[in-house]
């Protein structure tokens, strides 16, 4: 039950700093990424697959596709958190 509501909080805060960064507020960024972090790791995690090493290499991969993401932040063009997910595990399937 509790990592239920960790969850809904985490997808509220992401919806919230969205719609702030839609309005224009440059701090949306930094709490978009910081919401996103966990979600965008377990999903690394997925495409490299159970190995040695994996957790460093998802690590790595998230800090590289976020970084990108924040630099082509005025590239996004989603409404929704399904596409800014989307968008940035494109980023980081990319990586590789």
């Amino acid at each position: 039950m509790a990592q239920t509501d960790d969850l809904k909080r985490s997808l509220d805060a992401s919806h919230h700093a969205l719609l702030n960064l839609r309005d224009g507020d440059p701090k949306a960024v930094g709490r978009l990424v910081d919401t996103v972090r966990p979600f965008l790791k377990h999903q690394v995690a997925k495409m490299i697959g159970v190995s040695r090493g994996a957790r460093e290499d998802a690590t790595d991969v998230v800090q590289v596709a976020l970084l990108q993401a924040i630099e082509r932040i005025d590239t996004f063009q989603g409404d929704t958190l399904a596409q800014w997910r989307s968008w940035l595990i494109t980023i980081a399937r990319n990586q590789g």
